[in-house]
């Protein structure tokens, strides 16, 4: 843990972010009543982060890569839906 929030201080991720991720409870119950993170707002800013946390020499792809990657997958994926809902129209089964 300690070298997560290191890693994350010296990137500057927000501190009520970095200690959400480390499952640490608010200090302030008010704080902690009136904030409920999103896990998907969470992801995007994970992968953000993520360089900084990785343990390794160098990341087996850049961030911008990835991106992209993420980017393509979700078009391939909407592709997919629509093609099954066209082959639903074409058996009949609409």
């Amino acid at each position: 843990m300690k070298f997560f929030n290191t890693q994350l201080i010296n990137a500057e991720m927000p501190e009520e972010i970095r200690e959400h991720m480390m499952g640490h409870k608010y200090h302030d119950p008010v704080r902690g009543a009136y904030y409920t993170p999103d896990p998907e707002d969470l992801k995007k800013v994970y992968v953000t982060y993520m360089e900084h946390v990785t343990i390794s020499e160098r990341l087996p792809i850049t961030m911008d890569a990835f991106r992209e990657l993420k980017i393509q997958n979700n078009r391939l994926c909407d592709m997919v839906s629509e093609m099954k809902k066209e082959l639903k129209e074409l058996k009949g089964e609409v």
